[in-house]
Formats: structure tokens, C-alpha cells, sequence
């Protein structure tokens, strides 16, 4: 994520999710929403890299949705099957939703196993008293030393290389408890997987304030001198 510094602040450009598996689909729509006819299929989800929570609406009457379906949500696709209305709460979840919640994320990681292990081992400090993997559940000194050590001999290579070499019981349940909390809490102070929550207006907020830093720097830089890229 790139990181540009304006007024002593940082301003972070936004990023998008691309794909997004179905918590539940509700054809007739909220059914608190009164006058019925102003209901619409409803379709709840959650993103495969941020694991943002969305609402959905199907673009066509005749389409077919399921639950673990994996819907791809890029803006220049061709033949979108939904379009993204919001972002939601964990407390705006449908009672289904809550209850695959925690077996999509699973099978998200399984899915992606080489960038959680990665994890793994690219885990750094946080505060000279706090690590990364300390955040995880059920990680005390003794695994944290464990995982430390074992790391710098050989890096990771699946979640059962650091369940023999650690002794951690399911490493990768350690990952989906995590991400499901980050989730559930909105005071979380530390986020390893998810991203604070924010309505749309506030994202388009500060993309449009990314865009006006830039035109600023472009319009400062000398003719002879080009605006460096920040990486």
C-alpha cells in the first residue's frame, strides 16, 4: 500500500477487493424494509484479500446465487453478475451470514495458504513489547520463541511444516480466529488482515484527496524535474 505523506498526515491510496465469496442471499431483501415493493435481492458477502463486508445487488432478475459462491466484482469486467452498494458491519450480518462467516474465511485461507504462511514468516514487531504473532489466539512467549527461532533456520512452507516445527496445534485456525475477531470488533486496535471499517462516502472522501495531492505535487515539480514515485 502506498503511503504519501501531506501536512504531516498519511493519506493511503484506496485499494479495492477483486473477488468476493456469498454469505447469504436474501431474494426478497430485508424484509424490516417497508413498502415491500421498494425491496431488492440482497446479497451479503465478504472479500477474498481484505475481508471487507459487502452488500450486493444482482444486476439481473434470473440470476443464480449460492452460498461460498465466488462472485468477481472488478469494475471493467465484462458481463458483471453484481454491483457493490456498501459496506457493511459485522452487527448488519443476517444471522446466516454470521454463521458461514467463520467457514468462508477458512476456506478463503485454505485457498491462499502460500500468502498465510508467508505471513508467517514475514510476522515483524510491533512495539518493542509487542509482535505481530503475539496478536494471534493462543500464542504465548513460548510459541512466539518457538516460531521466532524456527523461522530463521528455514522459512515456512505450509501450515504443517509450522505445525511439526512449533508444535502449534492448527496454525490455521489461529489465522481464521483472528481475521473472524478483526471482524467482529470495531475497537481493534491492531489489524493484521482487515482494514478499519468506513462507509463508501468516506473511501471516495480520501481517494479524492489522494488525487488532489497529486495534481498539487505535479503542478509544483520544476519543468525539468519530474514528480518521483513513491513505492
Amino acid at each position: 500500500m502506498v503511503n504519501i505523506k501531506k501536512n504531516e498526515r498519511t493519506v493511503k491510496t484506496k485499494k479495492y477487493e477483486d473477488y468476493v465469496v456469498v454469505l447469504d442471499y436474501l431474494r426478497e431483501g430485508y424484509l424490516e424494509e417497508k413498502p415491500p415493493f421498494k425491496r431488492e435481492p440482497i446479497i451479503q458477502a465478504v472479500g477474498e484479500y481484505f475481508f471487507t463486508l459487502l452488500e450486493l445487488s444482482p444486476l439481473t432478475s434470473d440470476i443464480s446465487i449460492d452460498l461460498h459462491q465466488r462472485i468477481s466484482i472488478v469494475k471493467e469486467r465484462k458481463n458483471k453478475m453484481v454491483q457493490v452498494k456498501r459496506r457493511l458491519t459485522y452487527k448488519e450480518l443476517t444471522a446466516t451470514a454470521k454463521a458461514e462467516l467463520p467457514l468462508v474465511i477458512e476456506e478463503i485461507v485454505e485457498r491462499q495458504t502460500k500468502r498465510f504462511v508467508n505471513w508467517f514468516n514475514k510476522a515483524s514487531p510491533i512495539t518493542t513489547r509487542m509482535h505481530q504473532l503475539s496478536l494471534l489466539p493462543g500464542i504465548g512467549n513460548k510459541y512466539l520463541w518457538s516460531i521466532l527461532e524456527e523461522k530463521k533456520k528455514t522459512p515456512f512452507i505450509s501450515f504443517d511444516d509450522i505445525k511439526e516445527r512449533t508444535s502449534l496445534s492448527d496454525p490455521k485456525k489461529l489465522i481464521v480466529k483472528r481475521i473472524t475477531h478483526e471482524l467482529e470488533r470495531e475497537d481493534v486496535k491492531y489489524r493484521l488482515f482487515t482494514r478499519r471499517f468506513k462507509s463508501l462516502e468516506e473511501e471516495k472522501s480520501g481517494e479524492s484527496e489522494e488525487k488532489e495531492y497529486r495534481k498539487e505535487r505535479k503542478e509544483r515539480a520544476s519543468p525539468h524535474e519530474k514528480p518521483r514515485k513513491r513505492y
